[in-house]
């Protein structure tokens, strides 16, 4: 039986104090978003969460990066920052923090006028993970067929619809004890899925 040995809150964000009321500070829920770094034996898992890069050195990745309080080793399994997208990708994370070819999971957002990841996602993340698995497709569901006659007034009135939400697969990865980390199971289920 495996256990948890150590369980790591890699935070971003400092508190700051607004001298000019004139001047505030723009900030949006991910600014507070704390990523996970996971040890189970000899495995290190790094779950992303919504962390994304900011200019400044104290906030998102940046600020993670240069913490002396992060974690030695490199993760085998990382739950992409932030549905893949662009304002969560980081080179140095990938580089310094995952191990060449990771098992790379992804939680979809298709609920935004662009839902995630996005084709140009996929490609980033496929520069380090070759084995890359999706919760749910980023195009949302399939609306239910109505009758033809709404059918047809919804086709003239909109030009594109899609449900935003939807049933949610889930990505299981195991391993087996006593086997190492060299033969994960991967097992998909409900909307889950292998990106290609």
């Amino acid at each position: 039986m495996f256990q948890i040995r150590y369980l790591f809150f890699l935070c971003s964000f400092t508190w700051q104090v607004v001298l000019e009321p004139t001047s505030p500070i723009f900030q949006t829920p991910n600014h507070a978003a704390v990523a996970l770094w996971v040890i189970i034996e000899d495995l290190n898992i790094l779950l992303g969460s919504d962390l994304e890069n900011h200019p400044p050195n104290n906030l998102g990745w940046k600020a993670v990066l240069i913490s002396q309080n992060r974690p030695a080793g490199r993760a085998l399994v990382v739950k992409v920052p932030h549905h893949g997208s662009s304002d969560a990708y980081n080179r140095d994370m990938w580089n310094q923090m995952v191990l060449s070819d990771p098992i790379a999971l992804l939680t979809p957002f298709a609920s935004g006028v662009k839902p995630l990841p996005s084709t140009a996602d996929i490609g980033r993340i496929r520069k380090h993970a070759s084995r890359i698995y999706c919760t749910g497709r980023p195009s949302g569901w399939h609306p239910p067929r109505r009758d033809p006659s709404v059918e047809r007034t919804i086709r003239e009135t909109v030009r594109t619809r899609r449900l935003i939400h939807g049933r949610m697969g889930h990505v299981r990865v195991r391993f087996k004890a006593g086997e190492g980390l060299n033969n994960p199971r991967i097992e998909l289920f409900e909307q889950a899925f292998a990106v290609e």
